[in-house]
């Protein structure tokens, strides 16, 4: 199988056009919290190949400063 180009972290268009650009065929799945859609870019979470040059993209926006915990980086700014 070919070596698929490691694109998590990426913004979503940037993403699909790179694998595109080297041949790939990919389906994108959105998730979310319940109720929320944060705003802000979707980025690459999972990448899960699933047959000879396609794959499967799990996606999420990024949606900095939307919780309320401790660990949300605007609760430190």
């Amino acid at each position: 199988m070919s070596e698929c180009p490691d694109v998590l972290g990426f913004e979503l268009d940037d993403a699909l056009a790179r694998m595109k650009r080297e041949g790939w065929q990919v389906s994108v799945t959105v998730t979310f919290p319940p109720g929320l859609i944060p705003p802000g870019p979707q980025r690459v979470l999972r990448l899960i190949v699933t047959g000879e040059r396609v794959a499967e993209m799990v996606v999420a926006h990024q949606g900095w400063g939307e919780g309320k915990g401790p660990d949300v980086l605007s609760d430190h700014e």
